[in-house]
């Protein structure tokens, strides 16, 4: 029992210790912020860690809508190696993003809109007590960034549609969201892409697409290069008032803390296919003779139905935006859901099918998906098709 108390007695001391301790970090870091040194854009500040002072804080606030980075280097140029570590935290003095370190270190860009409040920590990490350093906010203003919170579809982005958007992953594992509502029937035009090209790094954003009620529509990537899924020129088709959101995360570490461009543009028509025409049950009818776009937004395919004018040959052409790497397929079927057409070859680019109908009766068109199985293949997303049924 004595040695159960003793040791039950030594337990509770180095758990208040260790409260002290932290308590006293806590309250050291607190001080330090109220005393931080304002930060002005473009101009050099100079700071001095200590061994008395080894953490320096500094306040910046945003002037307008942008985003800025931190640099550090040298007051006065010699030949010793020094290197300092700089961190970020938010007004609730939460890190923002990864600390750097180095001779020069310099964070990463964070968004900013007029009003945030930053706050900068530099700190020794080789060779620099006593040693002045000058520190810098280097900003770029821009009126349409992608500034925290942002990270769910409560907080979504609303886009105004013609706009370009700047963000960046702040973390690996960051999420941006943006909201999207069409002003008018149509489809909307997406692009995610690298803003400029300033390393060798490839980075590569994931770019998920869902419905007004948070379904995942489809993913896709912004790989540079030859892949076909590059999420540039992606298309969807919207009703007048329909929302969809758009979730942006990094799929590498190269895209944490480059920085991205969201842009959109919408085009008006009246003719297009209605999501969720995903069954026999819900297939969007058309009229014979009128062109209709539409969008594979989902794995599963998209059903039209349509009302024969007389007895007779009739033809249903596909035209896609651009070829595709994985292509579809058009199958028609009568009034009882019987198959009795569908396209010789697969479509990647253009491509139709002919079938025999009798007059005024109902028939299914559905594209489908033509180069996946479980084994290989894939699916095409995003891509624009124009879709006709003629006699």
């Amino acid at each position: 029992m004595r040695k159960v108390n003793t040791l039950l007695r030594n337990t509770f001391m180095l758990l208040a210790a260790v409260l002290v301790l932290t308590g006293g970090a806590l309250s050291a870091k607190a001080a330090g912020l109220a005393d931080a040194r304002a930060l002005s854009n473009g101009a050099d500040a100079v700071g001095r860690v200590t061994e008395n002072n080894p953490k320096v804080y500094f306040k910046y606030v945003a002037t307008t809508s942008g985003y800025v980075s931190f640099s550090v280097r040298k007051r006065v140029l010699d030949t010793e190696d020094r290197k300092w570590e700089v961190e970020v935290f938010d007004r609730d003095a939460n890190p923002v993003n990864r600390s750097c370190y180095g001779s020069n270190p310099s964070t990463q860009p964070i968004m900013v809109e007029k009003g945030t409040l930053l706050y900068v920590e530099v700190r020794n990490n080789y060779n620099t007590r006593d040693i002045d350093f000058l520190i810098r906010p280097n900003f770029t203003a821009c009126a349409t960034v992608v500034a925290e919170p942002n990270t769910s579809a409560n907080n979504a982005k609303n886009v105004s549609v013609g706009s370009k958007y700047v963000g960046v992953m702040d973390k690996s594992g960051d999420e941006d969201f943006f909201r999207i509502t069409a002003p008018e029937s149509g489809y909307i035009i997406m692009d995610l892409s690298r803003l400029s090209v300033n390393s060798t790094e490839t980075p590569s954003w994931k770019f998920s697409l869902y419905d007004s009620k948070m379904n995942e529509l489809y993913s896709i990537y912004s790989k540079l290069g030859e892949d076909v899924h590059n999420a540039e020129n992606v298309y969807y088709v919207l009703k007048k008032k329909q929302t969809v959101s758009v979730r942006v995360t990094n799929e590498n570490s190269a895209a944490v803390g480059e920085l991205y461009s969201f842009k959109t543009s919408f085009k008006k028509s009246k003719d297009i296919e209605v999501e969720g025409n995903n069954d026999f049950g819900k297939a969007n009818k058309i009229k014979l003779k009128k062109t209709y776009l539409g969008v594979m937004g989902e794995p599963t395919a998209d059903y039209f139905k349509v009302k024969t004018s007389g007895s007779g040959k009739y033809k249903v052409s596909m035209k896609l935006g651009k070829t595709v790497k994985y292509g579809y397929s058009i199958k028609v079927y009568d009034s009882h859901k019987k198959l009795i057409a569908s396209t010789p070859k697969k479509i990647y680019k253009a491509g139709s099918v002919k079938f025999k109908a009798k007059g005024r009766k109902t028939y299914y068109v559905v594209v489908e998906h033509a180069d996946y199985s479980w084994l290989f293949g894939g699916r095409t997303f995003g891509t624009m098709y124009k879709l006709k049924v003629s006699k």
